[in-house]
């Protein structure tokens, strides 16, 4: 959750940067914002991934899944959705 917030935090520097009057200088770092944004969800994928390899059936019935597509899910590259 911490590297969440980082990238959260890059991306309102990088927001506020672009709105300064010497924005031309802060155009590279508009490609970099993306990465971030593109690292923030894989990490974000790979971590819920990891946690619905830890809930029981009951709680994977409660969202309407079996442990089959929970397996499946879980184990799909974090850079694939």
């Amino acid at each position: 959750m911490h590297t969440i917030r980082f990238f959260e935090g890059v991306n309102q520097v990088l927001g506020q940067a672009e709105r300064n009057e010497r924005s031309w200088f802060f155009a590279p770092l508009h490609s970099l914002r993306g990465v971030l944004n593109t690292l923030a969800v894989w990490h974000e994928r790979a971590v819920s991934r990891r946690q619905l390899l830890e809930l029981d059936e009951r709680m994977l019935a409660d969202i309407g899944i079996d442990r089959a597509t929970a397996m499946y899910i879980a184990h799909k590259p974090f850079w694939r959705a």
